[in-house]
Formats: C-alpha cells, sequence, structure tokens
C-alpha cells in the first residue's frame, strides 16, 4: 500500500530544451514530425506507507520491483488499512480523491480524547473596499469595520490580528435554513498582510468582489456546496442575496428581471447570479474577513460569502446513533452559540436541551472545599480551615432538616463567627462576596445533570452572552467535575464534553487565577479514558492550550495551517507526518482537514461532510428547492383566491 506525494507530467521528446529549439526553427512543431503527442505520460511519485498482513499493517522490508501492476486501493482493502469501519463509525466525510465514505471508530475517535484545530490564519479574506451589510441597513466597507474593532484592541496571532470584542453588538445577514437570510452577530473582526493576487469575480447582475483565491463562494450549479474562489469559473452561478431593503428586516423582493439566465431567483432571500469574469488583481495590503455566530458566511458586496464544522459533524453523528450502536451524552460548552439550532432542527430537536448561561446555577450544597479553593485559588489555608468548618455546620443543619443553604448563608455564618481573627474573616468574606457577585450560585444546580446527561442526548450550553471569562472557568471548573465524578459513580452515562474555544478553559502558562478550570480538565484528560469520559477540544489558538490537556488529546483533526511554525510543531507531534504531508496541510482546500491519532492507522485527508442540522451547508438538490419554491407560491396564490 501506498500514498501518492506528487504527480508529474513528462514527455521525452520534450526532455532537452536545446533540441526542442532545434527542430522547431525548421518551421515545423515538434509534433509534426516526432509522434510526441503518444509519449506525454504521468508519473506519480508514493510513498511506501506498508503491506497489509493476516494481523493487521507490517512494515514493508523490500521496496516493490519494476513493472510491477499498480492497481487502486479497492474500499474492503482501504478501510482494514486505514482502520476505518465500513458502517455503524462516525462518519465525518469522503476520502481526499476516493468517493470511500470515512466512518471512524466512536471508541478509537473519542476514548482517548479528540481535539480539533482549526489555527488562525487560513487566509480566506476579502479586500478592503467590499461593502459588508450590516442588519441595520448600512453598507461599511469590511476594511473601515474591521480596522475600527481593531483599533479597541486587538491580539496577534500567526501573522493574524484579530479581536473577538464586539461591545456594539454588530450584526450582519447570514444565509441559513430554507435558503433564507436572518440575522447574527458579529463574533470575531480579522485582518492580515497579503502581497499576490486577489481575484475580481464580475457577475450578470453587475455585483463583483475582490477577495483570496482560496475564500468560498457558495456555487449553486446542480447541487450547493462551497468552493473555493479560485475553482470558479465564468458561466458558474453564485449565491447572492434577493433583498433590496435590508434595513426592514423583511423579505423585499426585487423584480425578476431576465439577464440572459444570468440572474434568477431561487426563494424570497436568494439568487443564482451568475459569473461572466475572473479577472487576477495584483495588491498589496490588508485583507479582511468575519466571523459569525453560528453561522459560517454573511453578505458582502451583495453576495453571500464564507466565514470559515468539523465538531458540529462529530456531534450531529453521536445524535444519530441507535441504542444497538452505542450512543454516549454529548455536553457541549458552546461560546458562540454555534450548537443551539440544533434544538430548532426537527431532525435533532427531540434530543437537544439548550441551557442559557444566566439559568445555569451552582448548588452550593455540593460544593465541596476543594472546589472553593479551586475556585477561590488566593484563599489562604487558614481561610479555608474557617469555611471547611461553617460548611460542617451548615451540612449539619440541612441533615437535621433546615433544607439546602446558598451562599448567602455561607457568607451570614463566616460573619458571625466567634472567636475567628476579624481580619480573616474580613478577607474570607470578601473572597466569598466576590464569588457571589458572578450570579450564578444557589441552593440546588440547574440543570439537574442526572436528568439531562441522557445516553443519545445533547445538552448545550450557551454562553455567548457571558462576558466575564473568570465566569465562564467557573461554570465549566463545576461542570466538568460534577459529570466526571458522576460518571465515576455511573450515575450519568458515558459522555463527550465538548470546549468551543477550549485555551479560554485550560490555557497553557497562566497563574492558578486566571486558569480555574485548567486543572479539572488536566485530571479528565489523564484519567478519563478509565471511566469513559471524554474531551473534544476545539481551538483555533492551539499554542495556547494546556500541553498536558493537548498531549492526552490522542486523535487530533487539523484544518489548513500556513504558519510555519504550527507546521514544524505538527511535524514534530507525529512522525508519520513527512515533510511532504506538511506542505499539502498548508494547502488544502477549503473543507478539507487531516485526521491523525489513535482514530486511524495512518494518517488521512478527509473532505469533511456538510452539516445536516442546517442549511445551505447540507447538501441541497437545487432543482428542487426551485420546484419546492414554484410549488408554495402557487399554494400561497390559491390561497389568496380563496380568501379574496
Amino acid at each position: 500500500m501506498a500514498f501518492v506525494t506528487d504527480l508529474v507530467k513528462t514527455n521525452r521528446y520534450f526532455m532537452r530544451a536545446e533540441s526542442v529549439r532545434e527542430y522547431e526553427r525548421r518551421g515545423s512543431p515538434l509534433s509534426a514530425i516526432f509522434p510526441a503527442d503518444r509519449w506525454e505520460y504521468l508519473v506519480a511519485r508514493a510513498q511506501v506507507l506498508g503491506v497489509q498482513g493476516e494481523h493487521g499493517i507490517e512494515r514493508s522490508t523490500f521496496p516493490p520491483s519494476p513493472g510491477e501492476k499498480v492497481s487502486v486501493a479497492e474500499p474492503e482493502l482501504l478501510w482494514r488499512f486505514l482502520g476505518l469501519r465500513p458502517s455503524g463509525g462516525i462518519e465525518v466525510g469522503k476520502l481526499r480523491h476516493h468517493e470511500l465514505p470515512v466512518q471512524l471508530d466512536l471508541n478509537r475517535l473519542l476514548r482517548k480524547h479528540l481535539a480539533v484545530l482549526a489555527m488562525s490564519g487560513a487566509g480566506k479574506c476579502l479586500a478592503p473596499e467590499t461593502a459588508v451589510h450590516l442588519s441595520t441597513g448600512e453598507l461599511i466597507p469590511i476594511g473601515e469595520l474591521v480596522d475600527g474593532a481593531l483599533a479597541r484592541g486587538k491580539e496577534v496571532e500567526g501573522g493574524v490580528e484579530f479581536t473577538r470584542e464586539n461591545p456594539d453588538r454588530l450584526s450582519v445577514f447570514t444565509l441559513g435554513n430554507g435558503f433564507r437570510l436572518r440575522r447574527a452577530a458579529i463574533k470575531a473582526f480579522a485582518r492580515r498582510n497579503f502581497s499576490g493576487r486577489l481575484l475580481k469575480i464580475r457577475l450578470g447582475s453587475g455585483s463583483w468582489i475582490s477577495l483570496t483565491s482560496n475564500h468560498p463562494l457558495l456555487r449553486l450549479n446542480g447541487k450547493t456546496r462551497w468552493v473555493a474562489a479560485g475553482e470558479l469559473r465564468p458561466g458558474d452561478e453564485i449565491a447572492a442575496p434577493g433583498w433590496t431593503d435590508f434595513g426592514k428586516g423583511a423579505a423585499a423582493p426585487a423584480p425578476d428581471v431576465d439577464l440572459g439566465h444570468r440572474f434568477s431567483r431561487l426563494s424570497p432571500d436568494l439568487l443564482a447570479d451568475e459569473i461572466v469574469r475572473v479577472d487576477p488583481v495584483e495588491y498589496s495590503g490588508y485583507v479582511y474577513d468575519l466571523a459569525v455566530e453560528a453561522s459560517d458566511n454573511f453578505v458582502a458586496n451583495d453576495l453571500i460569502v464564507h466565514n470559515s464544522n468539523f465538531a458540529a459533524v462529530i456531534v450531529e453523528e453521536i445524535l444519530s446513533r441507535s441504542p444497538e450502536q452505542g450512543r454516549p451524552a454529548t455536553v457541549i460548552m458552546d461560546v458562540h452559540g454555534e450548537y443551539t439550532g440544533l434544538a430548532e432542527d426537527p431532525g435533532f430537536s427531540d434530543r437537544v436541551v439548550v441551557l442559557k448561561g444566566d439559568e445555569f446555577r451552582i448548588g452550593v450544597p455540593n460544593v465541596s472545599l476543594a472546589q472553593f479553593r479551586e475556585f477561590l485559588p488566593e484563599m489562604s489555608g487558614v481561610q479555608a480551615r474557617e469555611l471547611q468548618r461553617v460548611l460542617e455546620t451548615l451540612h449539619a443543619e440541612s441533615r437535621s432538616g433546615r433544607g439546602p443553604f446558598d451562599l448567602d448563608d455561607v457568607i451570614a455564618r463566616v460573619e458571625g463567627g466567634d472567636g475567628v481573627n476579624k481580619q480573616l474573616q474580613q478577607a474570607l468574606v470578601s473572597w466569598l462576596n466576590d464569588l457571589q457577585s458572578l450570579g450564578i450560585f444557589d441552593r440546588a444546580d440547574n440543570p439537574n445533570w442526572e436528568r439531562v446527561v441522557l445516553p443519545g442526548r445533547a445538552l448545550v450550553v450557551d454562553l455567548s452572552d457571558m462576558t466575564s471569562l473568570r465566569k465562564k472557568q467557573v461554570l465549566v471548573a463545576y461542570a466538568a467535575r460534577r459529570l466526571f465524578h458522576s460518571r465515576k459513580r455511573n450515575r450519568v452515562p458515558p459522555f463527550l464534553l465538548c470546549l468551543e474555544e477550549a485555551h479560554q478553559f485550560c490555557p497553557a502558562g497562566e497563574s492558578k487565577e486566571a486558569a480555574i478550570s485548567r486543572s479539572v480538565l488536566e485530571m479528565i484528560a489523564r484519567e478519563g479514558r478509565k471511566f469513559c469520559a471524554s474531551l473534544m477540544l476545539i481551538s483555533q489558538r492551539p499554542v495556547r492550550l494546556s500541553t498536558t490537556v493537548l498531549s492526552q488529546a490522542n486523535t487530533n483533526v487539523i484544518l489548513r495551517i500556513t504558519n510555519p511554525y504550527d507546521l514544524e510543531h505538527i511535524k514534530q507531534s507525529s512522525e508519520a507526518i513527512t515533510s511532504e504531508v506538511a506542505a499539502m496541510i498548508s494547502s488544502l482546500p477549503v473543507g478539507e482537514a487531516l485526521i491523525i491519532g489513535e482514530a486511524v492507522n495512518y494518517p488521512i485527508f478527509v473532505k469533511v461532510r456538510q452539516r445536516r442540522s442546517r442549511g445551505p451547508s447540507s447538501e441541497i438538490d437545487l432543482e428542487e428547492a426551485a420546484r419546492e419554491f414554484e410549488r408554495r407560491g402557487s399554494r400561497e396564490e390559491d390561497d389568496a383566491r380563496a380568501f379574496l
């Protein structure tokens, strides 16, 4: 079994440039003198991976002989060799250059934890003059919009300047279910320096857009799918919004003008606009992008553009499993509200519960002294002993019939304590008041973990409206520890804890005060596999993730990476990644990923399938969508006539 690393096209008649020149000086092309066209052939450079033996993969001890027949691997052989499942696995997409579904074994994928690493600096950007449609009706150049956001403060990583701060809660229009536009808040602003060729795409409607060649647009030919701009050609149809009055936020269809089939309506909110020209344009300066909550696209220059779905695919696959296949519970700490749509999707709504962050409560009677010290790392040993005395008293009273207590009761007992050093007492009360100010402590937990963490179900904790990082860390620390201890006692099923922006909750190099949830996540990373408690870490900044947590994630899913330091780090993390494969990572097309580690026998490149829980990312048949729109229009006309 071998992996093709490169393709070279050659022709023996053209091996010596000076000979070709001499022949063609006589006035005839070389093909008129020699049968050169019949001597052109492809050479595939391949890396030998091994031999499929009776007991699995065996090392190849000698090279294949010259002249041996080469054939494309059969699906059954690929499944065995790569460690995939023919059915019943987690289907994440298709093997690159094959139509082979990639179904990963659930146990191998999640038992020893999973990291989804989408490095910043992937390069999908727009020219600064590109107008972004805000939901207020304003049109603002993306350069002006992003520059203004970065002026208030920014972070820099891998050559990308970005901020996740959006104090004005600016929102844009995004394409959602049923080809309908809706509002969505901007969750990040980004820019980077670029020098090279942009593509200027001109459309039949008169619209145009300038963008990097790997920025995706929604192509509508046949079945809808996101395609890198560099793959688009004149004649392709791409998605454009069908609204003319964005300020009102309601469909106001423009007249359906026939432009020689270059402009046609698909729904009240969506038009198909035909590409008439694609021109390269030299450019040097900043290019820009936005990240949008619970979506992967936004409206710019009267077009639908993509802004950046592997983790969501994993969640969908788990929710779709039958009891016979084994169904772990899923708990998602959703920093940006990207998973809340699962609860509204007809295919998943009966298996998903969404809990807003401001509804989350920590039952104080369930908080141990060790957890209080985790929440308050500054608390001294003497203060901890006094708090332990108070907690023991309140627990005894609770068992005798007084009922549960909250943090106010704890504070009152500390303040009323006799024989306690006043300075110690005041300091402890101050720490507890600081904790109380977070507004997440009560007499009982919400949710009731043992009632909502169920096989084949998902709990989405929506933290998108929560701005305090400390509050989010306290919440995650409590939830993770409660889940882990409940699993050890077999009170909840095997579970997958998904952490979006994982570097926020287990940062590397930060003090205990700035990393409240790190210790419990490191514990689950080390010990979780013994109890079937799994982590899925999703991060665009893996260099800031705790090395303890990241090193315990035995399967990595890597999206496109351009930073050479990140590439070198990835090469060092797996001896199976050669320089050739690392080079492929930096040029991965949109929607493709490299999977390495425990889940597969050998690193594989996968075309990640689209999410099924929302459109238009799913593969919707364009003809059927058009027919359904006309049927709906006919029904509305019939209803109107009946009413009149």
